[in-house]
């Protein structure tokens, strides 16, 4: 049940920022302004460096300040994917869709709004990273998560708090002794080459870079039943899958 569940959402948030993605490249709606350059890898993961830490510290201090600070990202997020589609009405759904997140805390919702937010920020990132500079961010983050989880161990004390708050920054899968957790981050960064590669490679080096990471979630999924980083295995798949595909004749 947790496999599929997690396989659901970790695919339909794949296919969703497929749809999303276009609207968003045809009103040059990027994250970066080169999508070649590289150093936009390492800027991209200095910012969450400077993020973690400072929710870290700022999490020891208020949990309600970390809330708010997380709400208000969420209504940002929601605003900016909806408006290439309806312009300034996005604010209404932004807000009302934040409200009730605030108010209700329902594991369905939750994921319905982590599914959201993880298709919108795939779009974007995916589209604003040219497949180079995607598969640099995947092998940087791929080991960092590895470090952060097996070495330092901030990474899993951060993922309980944040669990404890029902934010939709984790996939909730509801159990009889206890719930099972997959981050937004496991779903959104191996599935920015997946976006990335269908604009600036082919649509073959997409679907297997989809299928590759998908192999690897539900492998993960059926083997492990502790907390895991899941980007080492995630981002490898999806990486080995691009360059399998390259090799193609149709590829490219």
């Amino acid at each position: 049940m947790r496999t599929l569940v997690f396989f659901f959402f970790y695919t339909t948030s794949a296919f969703l920022a497929y749809l999303f993605s276009g609207k968003f490249f045809e009103e040059g709606f990027f994250a970066f302004e080169n999508p070649s350059d590289v150093s936009n890898s390492f800027y991209y993961f200095l910012l969450i460096l400077a993020f973690t830490a400072l929710i870290i510290f700022l999490i020891k201090l208020s949990k309600l300040f970390v809330k708010l600070i997380f709400y208000l990202l969420i209504f940002l997020t929601i605003y900016f994917v909806l408006t290439p589609f309806i312009g300034f009405f996005a604010l209404i759904p932004s807000l009302v869709l934040t409200l009730i997140l605030a108010v209700k805390k329902n594991p369905i919702f939750v994921n319905f709004v982590a599914l959201f937010v993880s298709a919108g920020v795939i779009a974007i990132f995916g589209i604003s990273l040219e497949p180079l500079p995607a598969i640099i961010l995947l092998a940087i983050l791929a080991i960092y998560d590895y470090v952060s989880v097996y070495k330092t161990g901030h990474m899993v004390k951060l993922a309980e708090s944040l669990s404890e708050m029902e934010l939709p920054l984790l996939f909730i899968v509801p159990g009889k002794e206890r719930n099972s957790y997959m981050g937004v981050g496991d779903v959104v960064i191996p599935n920015v080459l997946f976006i990335s590669s269908a604009y600036y490679s082919s649509l073959i080096q997409a679907i297997f870079t989809l299928a590759f990471s998908s192999a690897a979630l539900i492998l993960l999924l059926k083997k492990v039943d502790k907390p895991t980083p899941g980007l080492p295995y995630l981002n490898s798949a999806a990486i080995l899958g691009f360059l399998i595909s390259s090799l193609l004749p149709l590829s490219g």
